[in-house]
């Protein structure tokens, strides 16, 4: 691994082990309990709620889905609740995405609730070109197919 100047690695410093008082190894073995721990539940969890009577195929796809939504959740913590125009955007797509039972609805609501809050704070040059028009056919799609 390449070391910079202060002799940190390329993923220390990306991590923040220092700051989080963990090394590379701790890690490692972290992410690897977690998903044998996972993969484990993905081929047990659907035979327990077949013995229940439940069908098979229908159960992995539940589990398999739990799991994704559980992973999707952990990027919540970087999420800077501190500034609105940031949080609110990413909360609307959180709550939207369970409520419509659509990710893509979510998503389109965040990506415009971006855009607008971006627009009406003042902060028009930092909305990309590609979310406007995307947050535009967002918008226009709902319109279409409420």
């Amino acid at each position: 691994m390449s070391m910079d100047r202060r002799g940190l690695t390329v993923l220390e410093r990306f991590f923040r082990f220092k700051e989080n008082s963990t090394d590379l190894r701790t890690e490692v073995v972290a992410g690897l309990t977690t998903f044998m721990t996972m993969a484990y539940i993905i081929f047990v969890n659907p035979s327990i709620l077949e013995a229940a009577g439940l069908p098979r195929v229908p159960t992995v796809a539940a589990t398999a889905l739990i799991i994704v939504g559980f992973l999707l959740m952990t990027v919540v913590r970087d999420i800077p609740f501190g500034k609105l125009e940031e949080a609110f955007p990413a909360f609307l797509t959180i709550a939207v995405t369970p409520l419509t039972l659509s990710i893509s609805r979510g998503i389109g609501y965040g990506f415009i609730a971006y855009t607008l809050v971006k627009l009406f704070s003042g902060k028009v040059r930092e909305i990309h070109p590609l979310m406007a028009i995307v947050s535009a056919l967002f918008a226009v799609s709902f319109v279409l197919q409420p």
